[in-house]
């Protein structure tokens, strides 16, 4: 979801213009999605709301396609920053095991994925080179160098 590291990464009217580019495309994406389900029907969030929809419930195309997005960004925010942070923990205290701190099912699968794929991945840069985004309430890490650790 690039449009939601864009959106993370605001420092002036440049990447905001960039952001709204992406944010642009997403809406007749989403428009589409909607009219799919109301002629097809389905399962998810997008199908739970065109049932609302149905059913006379209070909520035009317009808030519908908003929800949608909100949901969207707030969830590949929240998984990518839980993700990388998770990644630099463990290869940074590789014997620490932080099963216990990773109670959104996406993070576990991902890191699962992840570690399965390259089994031998390492930080690219010393622990102390790793840069944070000044954000308050969620520690979210700028960019994570890692390499493969292929032979």
């Amino acid at each position: 979801m690039a449009w939601a590291n864009t959106a993370a990464r605001i420092r002036g009217p440049l990447s905001f213009w960039r952001m709204m580019r992406g944010v642009s495309a997403m809406r007749p994406y989403l428009e589409e999605r909607l009219r799919a389900a109301r002629e097809h029907g389905g399962e998810g969030l997008i199908a739970e709301l065109v049932r609302v929809e149905k059913e006379g419930g209070r909520i035009s195309g317009e808030e519908m396609v908003a929800m949608v997005f909100l949901l969207l960004g707030a969830g590949s925010e929240t998984t990518t920053h839980l993700i990388s942070g998770s990644v630099f923990e463990l290869l940074k205290y590789i014997h620490f095991c932080l099963g216990f701190q990773l109670a959104r099912l996406e993070g576990k699968c991902a890191l699962k994925a992840l570690l399965t794929r390259w089994p031998k991945l390492a930080l690219a840069v010393p622990p102390d080179e790793i840069r944070w985004l000044p954000r308050p309430g969620l520690k979210a890490i700028e960019k994570l160098p890692v390499t493969a650790g292929v032979e």
